[in-house]
């Protein structure tokens, strides 16, 4: 992927191990990670859906999915958002994106990635 990614950052999209995470504080770039995480997973595993969660369905919007797809914009990369099915078709790949102000919303559907 040709974006640039901090030292953290990049070992955290790269990681190979099954469970990964990245903290950090406010502005040191986990929602940018977890962009570039989720193109990577797409890219390695077409077919394969996944699941994108934030703490709120405000949070999900206004800050992971924005992201997301700034992200996508820049690489040129095409999606279409279904906001009332929460699902994200990109190439080959639905990504489920649930809030967890109902973690109940998480049942009914098989996942490769999250």
């Amino acid at each position: 992927m040709l974006v640039n990614l901090s030292k953290t950052q990049n070992e955290f999209v790269n990681a190979v191990e099954d469970f990964t995470l990245f903290a950090g504080g406010l502005g040191s770039g986990k929602t940018f990670a977890g962009a570039a995480w989720v193109t990577r997973m797409i890219l390695e595993y077409p077919k394969v859906n996944g699941v994108i969660t934030a703490n709120s369905y405000k949070q999900l919007n206004r800050a992971t999915l924005k992201t997301l797809f700034d992200f996508w914009r820049q690489l040129n990369i095409k999606f279409k958002y279904l906001e009332k099915k929460g699902e994200v078709h990109v190439f080959d790949t639905i990504i489920y994106a649930v809030s967890m102000d109902n973690y109940d919303d998480l049942r009914g559907f098989e996942v490769g990635w999250a």
